[in-house]
C-alpha cells in the first residue's frame, strides 16, 4: 500500500484510514488469514441451506481452507454438507455437541476430526483424509465412508461405530482403544491393526457377523462382545500380556495363531476356538463362567475352568465333532459338558477346585476321562456315552445317557439308559462303591466266548431292581462253561434280579447257545451273577404242504394246508413259519393254530405270511390253513413256499421248506386232487 502526500506536503489520513479498514475486515473474515494461522469457525446453521460455503451458516463466516471447524453443543440446523471442492484441506473438526450429521465431499484434514460430546451420536457419512486421525472421548461417532485419512483412531471413551470395512482408514493406520468401546456394523470387517486395553476393559463389540482381520494386542484388560445372534470373527494374531473378557450373547471366533498371556473369561454368549494355540499362551488359562467354550481342535496345553451350565444351557464346554483332547480340566462349581459328536477325550482326568459338585453330561457324543485327577463329585449322564478309561473317584448317575469303560468308577446309579461293560465288547468296568439299577434301566453285556466277555466288577452292595438285562456276542460256549458277568466282591449277596431274568432262567446268546443264569455263583461266599452254558437242543422239524394243488385257476382261489411238526426229540425253541404268496397269487385268508403269532399281508396283496411261539414240542403237529387268490393269467406259473427255522440244532433241514410250482388254467376250471378228509374233489374247502 502506499501513501500520497496531501497539498502541504503530507500524508492523506483518508486512504490510510481506508486500507487500515480493509486489513481489519480482512483479519476478521478470514480473508488473507492463512499466514497468521488457522481461524476457528464455528456453526450456526442459521443459513437458508445446510453448504458449508453459506456464510450464514457460520460464526465469524465461511471458513478458507486450513481453519479450523467447530461443532458446537447448540446449533440451527445440525445436519449439513460439504461442498466446498473435493479435497479441500482444513486443520481439523471438533465435535463439541451431538446430533450432528456431516455429509457431502470428500475433507482432508491435517489434525483429524475429534467427538467430544457430552452424549449423543455423531455420523461422518463424508470421507475423512489427510494425515490427521480421529479422536473419541465422549459419546458416540458414527464412521459410515471409505475414510483415506493415515493417522490414528483413539479412543479414550464413548463409542466408535464402524459402519464400512475402511472406517478407520488407510490399512496402516492404528486403531487405539484406551476405553469406551469400538463396535462393527454388520458385514464389515476391518483390517486395521488394533491396540486395545485399559483400566475398565474397553470392549471390540459385533452388532453382527462382523470381522477383524488384523493384529490384535491386549495392552490392558480387554473386553469381545457380540450381540444376541451376533458373530465377531478374530483371524488374526492376538497378543500381549492382559487378560480378555468374552461377553454378550453373541458368539465371538478366534482362529488365529495368538500368544497373549492373560487370562481369557467367557462370561456370557459363545467362545469358539478353530486351532489348538487360539487361547494363547497357557500361562493364563480359560475361565468359562457362565458362558460357553465352543471348540473342534485339540487344546491340551491350556487349562481350563468350567462352571455353570453355559449359553442357553448349552454346555460350559461344547466338543462339536471329532476326536478332540483338553489336557486340563478343573470344575469350580456345577457345570455341564456337551460332546455333540464324537469324542471329546480328557486324557489327566479331571480336578475340581470345592466339594460335591455335579458334572453333568450332554449331547449325542462321548465323554472319554482318562487319567485320575482329583474330582470326587457326581457326574450325571443325561446323554451320549461317558466312557470310564482310567480311575475315576467320581460317582456317576445314569439318567438317560450310558455308562460304559473298562477304567474305574464311584458308586452308580442306574435310573434310566444303559450301562455296558467294556469297549466295544471286551473288558470290565470297575465300580468302587455300590451298583444300583431301577426298571428304566438296561444293563448290556456281551459274549463271544469263556475267555472273551465284558464284566461289571462292584466293590459295594449290587441292587438290582428289574432293570432290563441285554446280552448279546457270538455265545461260543461249550457245555458247562461258566461266564461271570457280575463279580461281585461284597459280602452281601446280590439284591433283587433282572426284569423276566428270574433265579435258573435261561437266555439264549448267538442264536445257539443257551446260559442258564444265578445270582448266586461263583467262589465263596456265592454272590456273583454267573452264566452256565447249556448243551444245545436237537430237534427234526418239518414243513410239509398236506394238499398239493394240479393247477390254480386264473382269478379263483386255492386253499392250502401246511403242517409244522416236530419229531424230537428236544424241543425246537423259537420256531418261525414263514409262507409266502408270491407274483401272480394274493393274500385271502389264514387260519392259524393255536399258540402261534402271526402277521399277514394286506387282503389282495402279495407278501409273507409270518407266524412264530415260543417252541414246537416233540411230538407237535400245527396246521396252518391259508388260501390264495390267483391274479396271474392262465398259462403262467406261480409258487406256493413256505420254511419253518428255528434255534436249536436241527436233525434235518432237508425237510424245513416247501416250494411248490404249478401253472395257471383258465377261469372256472378246478383242477385239484383230493389230499385230505373234509376237502371236495375240486379242492375248496
Amino acid at each position: 500500500m502506499q501513501l500520497h502526500p496531501s497539498p502541504g506536503g503530507s500524508v492523506s489520513a483518508r486512504p490510510f484510514a481506508l486500507a487500515l479498514f480493509l486489513v481489519v475486515v480482512l483479519a476478521a473474515t478470514g480473508r488473507g488469514a492463512g499466514a497468521a494461522g488457522p481461524v476457528t469457525r464455528t456453526w450456526t446453521g442459521t443459513g437458508a441451506n445446510a453448504n458449508w460455503t453459506n456464510h450464514a451458516n457460520w460464526n465469524p463466516a465461511a471458513p478458507n481452507a486450513g481453519d479450523i471447524l467447530v461443532f458446537p453443543a447448540v446449533a440451527a440446523r445440525k445436519s449439513n454438507t460439504n461442498d466446498y471442492p473435493d479435497g479441500t484441506t482444513f486443520a481439523e473438526v471438533r465435535l463439541q455437541g451431538s446430533g450432528y450429521i456431516l455429509g457431502g465431499n470428500r475433507v482432508a484434514l491435517d489434525d483429524g476430526l475429534s467427538n467430544d460430546p457430552l452424549v449423543g451420536t455423531n455420523t461422518i457419512n463424508l470421507v475423512l483424509d489427510g494425515p490427521g486421525g480421529i479422536t473419541s472421548h465422549s459419546g458416540t461417532l458414527n464412521l459410515m465412508a471409505h475414510n483415506l485419512h493415515d493417522g490414528t483412531t483413539s479412543v479414550s471413551g464413548g463409542t466408535v461405530h464402524a459402519g464400512h470395512n475402511n472406517a478407520f482408514g488407510q490399512f496402516s493406520a492404528t486403531v487405539d482403544v484406551f476405553s469406551g468401546n469400538v463396535s462393527l456394523a454388520d458385514g464389515v470387517t476391518i483390517y486395521n491393526p488394533l491396540i486395545i486395553g485399559g483400566p475398565a476393559a474397553p470392549a471390540l463389540h459385533a452388532l453382527g457377523e462382523a470381522e477383524w482381520d488384523a493384529p490384535i494386542s491386549v495392552a490392558g484388560p480387554s473386553t469381545f462382545d457380540a450381540a444376541p445372534g451376533a458373530k465377531l470373527l478374530l483371524p488374526g494374531t492376538i497378543s500381549g500380556p492382559s487378560a480378555i473378557f468374552k461377553t454378550g450373547p453373541g458368539t465371538v471366533v478366534v482362529s488365529g495363531e495368538n500368544t497373549f498371556s492373560g487370562a481369557f473369561t467367557v462370561s456370557e454368549g459363545v467362545l469358539r476356538v478353530t486351532r489348538s494355540e487360539a487361547l494363547g499362551s497357557p500361562i493364563g488359562g480359560t475361565v468359562i463362567d457362565g458362558g460357553t467354550l465352543e471348540f473342534d481342535t485339540a487344546l491340551m496345553a491350556e487349562p481350563i475352568t468350567i462352571n455353570g451350565g453355559g449359553h442357553d444351557g448349552g454346555g460350559a464346554l461344547r466338543s462339536l465333532s471329532g476326536i478332540n483332547h483338553l489336557g486340563n480340566v478343573l470344575i469350580d462349581s456345577d457345570a455341564t459338558v456337551t460332546v455333540v459328536e464324537g469324542i471329546l477325550r480328557l486324557p489327566n482326568g479331571i480336578d475340581q477346585a470345592g466339594e460335591h459338585l455335579t458334572l453333568t453330561m450332554s449331547g449325542g457324543g462321548t465323554l472319554e476321562i482318562e487319567g485320575e485327577g482329583d474330582f470326587d463329585g457326581t457326574i450325571s449322564v443325561l446323554e451320549g456315552w461317558l466312557s470310564a478309561r482310567g480311575h475315576l473317584l467320581a460317582s456317576v448317575e445314569v439318567d438317560g445317557g450310558e455308562l460304559e469303560g473298562d477304567g474305574s468308577v464311584g458308586p452308580v446309579r442306574l435310573l434310566s439308559g444303559w450301562v455296558t461293560p467294556g469297549i466295544a465288547g471286551d473288558g470290565a468296568l470297575t465300580v468302587e462303591g455300590d451298583f444300583e439299577a431301577g426298571p428304566a434301566g438296561r444293563v448290556h453285556f456281551t459274549i463271544d466266548a469263556p475267555d472273551a466277555y465284558t464284566a461289571l466288577r462292584v466293590t459295594g452292595t449290587v441292587s438290582l431292581d428289574a432293570a432290563d438285562l441285554w446280552v448279546d456276542g457270538d455265545g461260543d460256549a461249550a457245555p458247562g462253561a461258566k461266564v461271570t458277568l457280575i463279580e461281585n466282591t461284597g459280602a452281601a449277596p446280590i439284591d433283587g434280579e433282572f426284569a423276566f431274568r428270574e433265579e435258573g432262567s435261561d437266555l439264549l446268546v448267538g442264536g445257539s447257545v443257551f446260559f442258564i443264569i444265578t445270582y448266586m455263583g461263583g467262589p465263596a461266599p456265592a454272590n456273583d451273577l454267573v452264566f452256565t452254558a447249556l448243551a444245545p437242543d436237537t430237534a427234526d422239524a418239518a414243513l410239509h404242504l398236506l394238499n398239493t394243488p394240479q393247477g390254480a385257476p386264473s382269478g379263483g382261489q386255492v386253499p392250502l394246508v401246511f403242517r409244522a411238526t416236530n419229531a424230537g426229540p428236544d424241543t425246537a425253541t423259537s420256531p418261525e413259519v414263514t409262507i409266502t404268496a408270491g407274483a401272480g397269487l394274493a393274500f385271502v385268508s389264514l387260519k392259524a393254530p393255536a399258540g402261534w403269532g402271526c402277521q399277514t399281508p394286506v387282503v389282495g396283496a402279495p407278501g409273507d405270511i409270518v407266524c412264530t411261539r415260543n417252541a414246537l414240542a416233540p411230538g407237535e403237529a400245527d396246521d396252518f390253513q391259508v388260501v390264495f387268490s390267483v391274479t396271474a393269467a392262465a398259462g403262467a406259473t406261480v409258487a406256493f413256499t413256505g420254511e419253518l427255522t428255528h434255534v436249536s440244532a436241527e436233525e434235518d433241514p432237508a425237510d424245513n421248506a416247501v416250494d411248490v410250482s404249478v401253472g395257471v388254467s383258465s377261469a372256472g376250471q378246478q383242477p385239484f386232487r383230493r389230499a385230505l378228509p373234509g376237502l371236495a374233489g375240486d379242492g375248496s374247502w
